[in-house]
């Protein structure tokens, strides 16, 4: 006879039961919902915060970008029109999409993620030696645009708010 391996959570088994039936399993989410409302991060976040807000800042920026009705207007270079402003915040959450990306050690392209950052296609057949070359170059392109947005999001980070 084969032997298979058992789902130990599977519907119904005992240690599903254990799991899912017990409060603790819902203490920690419940506690972390909590200190979201309060303080606007949970413990949790704290653990990987460059994750945390490459996760929720560029979606953030392109709220920003596509509702914000104000613009810092003349007091601020390089964001003295509302289209100037829309640029720099598109920079902004470009660099952030892209530290998304590096940290997930992502190679594959995606829909939200911006054509200019986006990984060029590989052909099939191309040696190991040239797909870690045009890898190392996407990471380095990635890495520039990251800069490019944390540099623009330090220059205007007191003119982000509507």
């Amino acid at each position: 006879m084969i032997r298979t391996l058992i789902n130990p959570f599977k519907v119904g088994s005992r240690r599903w039961c254990l799991h899912w039936l017990s409060p603790t399993t819902y203490c920690r989410a419940i506690q972390e919902f909590c200190q979201r409302g309060k303080r606007g991060y949970a413990d949790v976040d704290v653990w990987n915060l460059c994750d945390y807000l490459a996760e929720w800042l560029p979606d953030a920026m392109r709220l920003l970008r596509e509702k914000g009705r104000t613009y810092p207007g003349e007091p601020c270079e390089g964001a003295a029109t509302p289209e100037e402003w829309r640029e720099r915040l598109k920079e902004i959450e470009d660099g952030f999409m892209a530290a998304r990306l590096l940290s997930a050690n992502s190679v594959t392209s995606s829909d939200h993620v911006p054509v200019e950052i986006r990984v060029p296609a590989l052909e099939l057949g191309a040696s190991k030696e040239r797909m870690c070359r045009n890898h190392e170059q996407h990471r380095e392109k990635l890495r520039a645009k990251f800069e490019t947005g944390v540099i623009a999001f330090y220059t205007y980070y007191f003119y982000l708010w509507d």
